[in-house]
């Protein structure tokens, strides 16, 4: 009976230590840093491209992380104008990093939303989304007085958001599109990453009041302004 209870006094003395050592590695692994890593999403704009930065931080080996990006519900093709790239935030520190989504030249097709889905070795998940929607600003004074036809009035359209090109813009007086007509209407949508289109009103008159419209092409988004024109002459 002796050894028997020496031994249980011996069995519990070991468990006790095992229970110990396994709350130690516990404690050990809760506090390492794969647990509880973050991500977000930083959109940045260049003149000829959007970015979007899955920022992961907080992991033991940001190498081991599958990174998937969606527009929509649908996978990222990508190729000679979409691409991805990783940037470590800190040298010779593996905790943190940028995954670059990069769109070149972006348009009104890529707006929506965009997910970051990150998923580590030890199947930990964190899924962050963001909505790119571009919106539209006419820049301009609407109430203009004038006595002489010389008088020209400048309207700007300015895409805000998310570098979407200026050029896929259009103007409309009264839901009629605007032609570039040399003596009337001037429309200058700068270059491939210009987000200003401007609209150029000559020879003014009373007739030029009205509400103007610019409108993203192949969208629902636009803006618009109502042009008051008060003429000083007597005859017009």
């Amino acid at each position: 009976r002796c050894r028997y209870t020496k031994k249980i006094a011996m069995d519990r003395s070991a468990m006790e230590r095992l229970q110990i050592r396994l709350l130690a590695l516990a404690f050990v692994l809760a506090a390492r840093p794969t647990e509880g890593f973050t991500v977000e999403i930083i959109p940045t704009n260049t003149n000829e491209a959007l970015l979007l930065q899955c920022v992961v931080r907080n992991v033991s080996n940001y190498t081991l992380a599958n990174v998937t990006w969606l527009h929509g519900d649908k996978l990222v093709v990508f190729d000679s104008r979409i691409m991805v790239a990783v940037l470590p935030l800190v040298s010779n520190n593996f905790t943190a990093a940028s995954f670059l989504l990069r769109i070149q030249q972006p348009t009104y097709l890529d707006a929506g939303n965009y997910t970051c889905i990150v998923q580590l070795p030890s199947r930990e998940l964190q899924i962050r989304s963001i909505v790119l929607q571009p919106t539209l600003r006419i820049l301009g004074a609407p109430n203009v007085t004038s006595n002489t036809s010389a008088l020209k009035v400048e309207l700007r359209c300015e895409v805000s958001e998310f570098g979407l090109m200026a050029a896929n813009l259009q103007w409309f007086k009264e839901g009629r599109a605007l032609d570039t007509q040399p003596a009337k209407y001037v429309i200058v949508s700068p270059g491939t990453s210009g987000r200003v289109s401007t609209l150029s009103i000559s020879e003014l008159s009373v007739s030029d009041s009205g509400l103007y419209y610019c409108k993203l092409n192949g969208t629902d988004i636009y803006d618009r302004v109502l042009l008051q024109i008060y003429s000083t002459d007597v005859n017009v």
